[in-house]
């Protein structure tokens, strides 16, 4: 992952993860849970 990310910076992170996983990073990121 970290090999792809280097040689392929312009790839979109859905890619890589789900939408719930990218929900659950930017939760743990940013301390709060986004209104739905």
């Amino acid at each position: 992952m970290t090999l792809l990310g280097r040689e392929k910076p312009e790839l979109p992170c859905e890619v890589l993860f789900s939408d719930l996983e990218i929900l659950a990073l930017n939760v743990f990121e940013k301390k709060t849970v986004p209104e739905t």
